[in-house]
């Protein structure tokens, strides 16, 4: 007897940047097995150009247009009215904090039997950004991490379990570098004609 897919769904306000971030999650609802999984896209605002590339490739999309954080009441009605239309077993959402703040309500008030938060940064918040991010952190059922030192982070901050917390890394193979002295810093900075004490920033994009 055949499985019935689990219905998932990303929570996102919208996907009109092309950055890597978007692109990571759009590869996750177009990759997953069908036989497994029905995804969803639900946005908060607009789907966007890369939102609209999901439909095509046979993610059912939604809209709530919602237009500004101001109007966070409608995005709590609107969002338990399409969890509830699509009854939607797990939620997901990545480090958008209004989103990650609506999906733990969401979880807290059973709209959803499941949520999943996906971390990639080790930045702090503070102020209704990091209220959210408190709320979403506890009422997750799982914390997705990209690495070991990224999970000591998180723990540290919010006493999280094992058992909440999986690591799926992600790609780079941090096991081939090593931490280099100080020494060995200035050598390597004035080999690439960088100055040997100032701040360099760069840009890694895939």
């Amino acid at each position: 007897m055949p499985m019935t897919p689990l219905r998932l769904a990303y929570l996102g306000s919208s996907m009109r940047n092309m950055g890597g971030a978007e692109r990571v999650n759009s590869a996750v609802l177009t990759q997953l097995d069908r036989t497994r999984f029905e995804p969803h896209a639900i946005f908060l605002k607009t789907k966007g150009e890369l939102g609209g590339r999901l439909a095509e490739q046979g993610v059912f999309v939604h809209e709530l247009g919602i237009r500004s954080r101001y109007e966070f009441p409608f995005a709590i009605l609107r969002l338990r009215q399409t969890l509830k239309r699509l009854t939607v077993q797990v939620l997901f959402t990545a480090e958008d904090k209004l989103c990650m703040g609506l999906a733990s309500i969401m979880r807290r008030w059973r709209v959803v039997p499941r949520y999943v938060a996906a971390l990639h940064g080790t930045r702090s918040w503070k102020g209704y950004r990091g209220i959210a991010h408190v709320q979403a952190i506890r009422s997750a059922d799982r914390v997705v991490l990209l690495s070991e030192r990224n999970k000591q982070f998180w723990q540290q901050q919010y006493a999280l379990p094992d058992s909440k917390v999986v690591v799926i890394p992600n790609g780079i193979p941090l096991g081939r570098f090593q931490v280099l002295s100080a020494e060995e810093k200035t050598a390597r900075r004035l080999q690439h004609g960088l100055h040997p004490s100032r701040f360099t920033v760069g840009l890694i994009a895939f």
